[in-house]
């Protein structure tokens, strides 16, 4: 949206953006944040932050992550096992999201594995 808005090329009416045009936030014509809620999504890897709370899905493993980056910006501490209510409420708003989707255009070439805190974690790309 907004690389379209800076060029000056509109874009097509008949499908959906998931996008804003930050035009207006980069140059001070609109104040607050642009997104009250921010969603991502790489194959079976998911993420939503809102607020402080970020959660990650991991499909492929099973595994739901929800790190307060208030107090945890490091993402050391999963907050998903005493958080149940939070967890369902991002996941639910992760579901509304991925329907208004197309499903992905291209395939998955390939998956990196990251280590960290001696997990080993996968992300497709």
């Amino acid at each position: 949206s907004t690389a379209a808005a800076a060029s000056s090329v509109p874009l097509p009416a008949d499908r959906r953006y998931d996008g804003v045009d930050l035009l207006p936030y980069l140059v001070g014509e609109t104040a607050g944040p642009p997104h009250r809620i921010l969603f991502w999504r790489s194959l079976y890897n998911k993420a939503v932050r809102r607020g402080e709370w970020k959660l990650i899905l991991d499909e492929r493993s099973g595994r739901t992550l929800l790190y307060n980056l208030n107090h945890d910006r490091g993402e050391k501490e999963n907050l998903a096992p005493r958080h149940p209510q939070i967890v369902g409420e991002l996941l639910d708003a992760l579901e509304r999201w991925e329907e208004q989707l197309q499903p992905p255009s291209w395939p998955r070439v390939m998956d990196v594995e990251f280590i960290i805190d001696g997990e080993a974690y996968l992300f497709a790309i």
